[in-house]
């Protein structure tokens, strides 16, 4: 498959203004290409504009809402006439153990993660087909290597390295391509928020980080330029520490380790510390007879 050169294409980009998705905007300017830019945050509006100039478009919207995903990519169309690239970057963590973490945060994990990505790729598909285009996800070696504590973000990403892995089976003879792209811990605001977690914390310590790809972590605008890198090759996985890559190649192995994974990271004792244990639900209060 051809190689697809960025300058003068048009980028979708979701959770564009900041991290990450910033860095995305960056690197499409750099390379000559047209940011449209999604953000959920309108207090980053000015920045954003900015950032892209007059050679782009922003628009703010959240990645759960189909509609508004399809007006935008409409709106694209109409201003561009084409939309080449879509890199459903829009993304959320939210870490405690399940029985701990209120419903409506795992759903929320989802509901972006997983299923903001496909109504931001659904309205696209046809376009990015026609321009023989290319769609990226980010996917994570939390895809890969259960992360404690971390149910809902290593089931998104895990639904989304599926999801990937089988649009570029779809898209196969169309011209257009797919992929995901695998990070360990990147030092953002999210990514910070992550590593500060006292059970993740423990856990990556005792991990054998550099072999698993989960160190050392790289910056922000090095996974911009290993997606863009990426998505210019056409590259159905894009991994940064590129020892990711081994990770994913031992996951089935990995599979089948998960109790040692417990013990060795020491999960049991460092979530009981710093979460409890569950509590068993209350009895049902019985009325009293008349």
């Amino acid at each position: 498959m051809a190689r697809l050169d960025i300058k003068d294409r048009v980028v979708l980009i979701t959770g564009g203004g900041q991290g990450i998705g910033r860095e995305l905007v960056r690197e499409t300017l750099d390379r000559g290409g047209v940011p449209v830019v999604v953000e959920v945050d309108r207090s980053l509006e000015e920045q954003i504009r900015a950032q892209i100039g007059n050679r782009g478009a922003a628009h703010f919207a959240d990645v759960r809402d189909a509609e508004a995903m399809a007006r935008i990519v409409e709106e694209t169309v109409a201003a561009y006439g084409r939309l080449d690239v879509v890199l459903a970057n829009a993304g959320i963590e939210r870490i405690g153990p399940v029985w701990d973490m209120p419903a409506e945060d795992f759903e929320a994990v989802i509901e972006i993660n997983v299923l903001g990505a496909y109504r931001t790729m659904k309205p696209a598909l046809p376009h990015v087909i026609k321009a023989g285009g290319h769609l990226l996800t980010i996917a994570s070696v939390a895809a890969v290597l259960p992360q404690p504590v971390g149910a809902a973000y290593s089931a998104s990403k895990a639904a989304v390295d599926m999801m990937m892995r089988i649009i570029r089976m779809d898209l196969a003879g169309t011209g257009a391509s797919a992929g995901a792209a695998y990070f360990g811990i990147i030092p953002t605001k999210m990514g910070d928020e992550v590593a500060q977690n006292p059970v993740i914390a423990q856990s990556v310590s005792r991990l054998p980080g550099r072999l698993l790809g989960v160190t050392p972590p790289p910056s922000a605008a090095t996974a911009a330029r290993k997606i863009m890198d990426g998505v210019e090759r056409r590259s159905p996985r894009v991994y940064a520490p590129w020892m990711i890559r081994f990770s994913y190649l031992i996951r089935g192995l990995l599979a089948q380790g998960v109790d040692f994974q417990t013990k060795l990271m020491g999960v049991e004792g460092a979530i009981r510390a710093h979460y409890g244990a569950p509590k068993p639900p209350e009895a049902p209060k019985r009325e009293a007879a008349e």
